[in-house]
């Protein structure tokens, strides 16, 4: 009886560290810029959460550092919800589509749902600090938007938070809680707003 007690609390101590490292941040996404509106997504978590501000409409970036600063700022936003969504136990992971489209979002829903599904317990959050960035046109179809996508690089510092599952085991924290983050946020001219669209990690220590 004490064997299975270890193994079933080792099978739970390696479940929660793959979901830790799932997620610390985003999956690892790649894409091209989509000419079309992302597809909606159907969460699996369905208890109420707390209510996402509608994000405030902005226009057309006029300059590279306009451009840069609202996409730092948008970013900063992701990370909020993000870590709102983890804290209330995975519940009502479409709110990120308030600041992301796919993949990113698609990414951020996954993850979501893997900590609903398995109870795990969230505490703390991740921080994001942006290191450098810089802007180039976008083209969506037959139009292009002057300095609307913007590519960012930043350090993301998941020391802050911590992964428990239902029954009370402690995760381990990744081995480089602080690691460098590639990020593509672009201005959708339908929303008037900027979308993270790729949050890709990086091996790469900040």
């Amino acid at each position: 009886m004490t064997t299975h007690n270890r193994q079933h609390t080792t099978r739970n101590t390696r479940a929660a560290l793959l979901v830790a490292s799932v997620i610390t941040g985003a999956l690892l996404l790649t894409g091209c810029t989509p000419d079309k509106p992302a597809p909606s997504h159907t969460a699996t978590a369905t208890k109420t959460a707390t209510p996402t501000p509608t994000p405030t409409s902005v226009a057309a970036p006029k300059s590279e550092d306009e451009a840069v600063t609202a996409a730092s700022k948008t970013v900063q936003e992701f990370i909020d919800i993000s870590n709102k969504v983890s804290l209330e136990g995975g519940k009502d992971p479409d709110r990120m589509s308030a600041v992301a489209i796919d993949p990113a979002l698609a990414g951020q829903i996954q993850s979501a749902n893997a900590i609903a599904q398995n109870g795990y317990v969230i505490t703390g959050g991740n921080a994001l600090t942006v290191l450098s960035g810089y802007a180039g046109d976008l083209t969506q179809g037959a139009d292009t938007i002057k300095f609307g996508s913007v590519n960012l690089e930043g350090c993301f510092d998941s020391s802050g938070r911590t992964v428990k599952t239902k029954d009370g085991q402690t995760a381990p924290q990744p081995p480089n809680p602080k690691t460098k983050r590639e990020i593509n946020v672009i201005y959708s001219p339908s929303d008037d707003r900027w979308m993270v669209r790729t949050f890709i990690k990086s091996d790469t220590t900040c």
